[in-house]
């Protein structure tokens, strides 16, 4: 019931204009620019043209659900709340925001009048030698995962961790890391329009196993602490040892389960769009050498 009743408080709730303002800002010019390439039938608007962009406002929601929602407010009281939060900007949000193509859509959005400027810009950075080696470092499937797991596991030491309460601006870049980070990281493994994935369907899956290796090692370390690691929430009302290492290991078990699931939907996909090459391969075989037969005959 009281939880209940800090979602039904307006209080709870942040609406932080440094933040609603870019949301809003982001779905009108994906929404205007969605609906101009879907008349232009851009090679990417597929026939499931609704569920892209379902998943781009379901990433949005989920950005404003994670700083803007009482989620926040919870995070402060509640490890397991907090950890909700980071999974739901670290694995969540990306991959609904990369599978509703947004590059092109938002660029569609802005005024033509812009666009020009915008494109000078654009070109002048990525004309810098330096620029494209960062973007080509950074993009490695391997050095992406590498970043994604330092980003996660760093963030949850605790001394860091400790220091995110005192410091606000801290906190915000924090958050801004795990979305970052997510997207680099699920960039390597979703195909975004006009960004495609250099990796096969089967060479994705060690880099998702990697990604689950790296919350799983959190989580094992969260599991088998037999003390809380985070003062901060020692320090709340009616907090007890046992109280906070409960809300701990629950944040662990967060790691272990939910968060799994954008990893298993990956895996699953991969491994199906393998199994179908592999057959495709085997008919194209098969048709081979039925053809090399029927030519040895007619010879």
């Amino acid at each position: 019931m009281n939880l209940i009743r800090i979602w039904l408080n307006p209080q709870s709730w942040s609406l932080q204009v440094q933040i609603v303002v870019p949301l809003l800002l982001a779905l009108y010019l994906y929404t205007k620019g969605y609906k101009s390439l879907s008349s232009k039938k851009a090679f990417f608007i597929t026939p499931s043209a609704k569920w892209q962009k379902r998943s781009f406002y379901m990433g949005v929601l989920g950005i404003f659900l994670a700083l803007e929602s009482p989620v926040d407010a919870l995070s402060v009281t509640s490890f397991s709340w907090h950890m909700g939060q980071h999974m739901l900007l670290l694995l969540v949000v990306p991959p609904f925001i990369l599978a509703g193509v947004p590059w092109m859509a938002m660029y569609e959005g802005i005024p033509i009048s812009i666009r020009p400027r915008l494109g000078e810009i654009a070109n002048k950075v990525l004309s810098k030698n330096y620029v494209n080696k960062i973007i080509s470092f950074l993009t490695k499937p391997g050095v992406a995962l590498g970043i994604f797991a330092l980003d996660l596991w760093i963030w949850h030491i605790p001394a860091i961790y400790d220091l995110t309460f005192k410091y606000n601006s801290l906190h915000d870049f924090e958050h801004s890391t795990f979305l970052a980070v997510g997207m680099l990281y699920f960039s390597t493994l979703l195909d975004s329009p006009p960004v495609q994935v250099s990796l096969s369907p089967i060479k994705k899956i060690p880099y998702i196993f990697g990604g689950i290796l790296a919350c799983w090692i959190l989580g094992i370390v969260l599991t088998f602490a037999t003390a809380p690691l985070y003062s901060p929430y020692l320090h709340q009302a009616h907090a007890t040892i046992a109280s906070t290492l409960a809300s701990q290991e629950l944040g662990a078990a967060i790691m272990w389960a939910p968060s799994m699931i954008p990893f298993d939907v990956l895996f699953a996909v991969s491994l199906q769009k393998w199994l179908a090459s592999e057959s495709k391969k085997d008919e194209i075989s098969a048709l081979e050498a039925k053809q090399a037969l029927l030519a040895k005959k007619s010879s």
